[in-house]
């Protein structure tokens, strides 16, 4: 990081609220959440020529990725060609080739909590296949937390955390 270089594609990404990078040696992969901005400006951005030009991945039919909002992108510590994401309210993605294409993995309970109205998502991937999603509601409450434990394919709802104060359940984001 001594060293920086302005990548020569940089203008079709400029002005994005950036929340998650993958870079993949000559393949770079964005996500962009901005959700007062144009859909334009949200969602999955793919470049294969270490970012010379950039593609917008979301809403392109070829992609599977559907359109929206992307508020995270989450890597694959031991499989870097599989990715994770979120497009909007319509799921939560996986791609397997570095971002080119995506197939959704959400299940209905992550569904049905997203088609609520989200304000956040964050997705972590583990050792082992473990994926966890955390999904922040309009009222900025933690209102789903999943797991799964084979890269995304099976689901697992998580109690959601919480602490007794004055005798009174709070949950996150209070």
């Amino acid at each position: 990081g001594t060293n920086w270089t302005l990548l020569s594609g940089s203008a079709t990404i400029t002005g994005l609220n950036m929340t998650g990078v993958a870079p993949r040696g000559a393949t770079l992969v964005v996500s962009a959440d901005h959700t007062g901005d144009s859909p334009g400006n949200r969602g999955i951005w793919r470049s294969t020529n270490t970012g010379a030009s950039w593609s917008h991945i979301s809403g392109a039919a070829e992609t599977g990725l559907p359109a929206g909002a992307s508020f995270d992108l989450a890597s694959d510590p031991s499989n870097h060609s599989r990715l994770f994401t979120n497009a909007g309210d319509n799921g939560i993605f996986r791609s397997i080739d570095a971002g080119a294409t995506w197939r959704k993995v959400s299940d209905a309970a992550m569904d049905a909590i997203l088609r609520t109205g989200t304000t956040n998502i964050k997705i972590s991937v583990g050792a082992s296949n473990n994926v966890y999603v955390a999904i922040v509601d309009r009222s900025e409450q933690l209102a789903g937390l999943f797991r799964s434990g084979d890269g995304g394919t099976t689901w697992t709802r998580l109690d959601l955390p919480i602490t007794i104060e004055s005798g009174v359940a709070v949950g996150i984001h209070t």
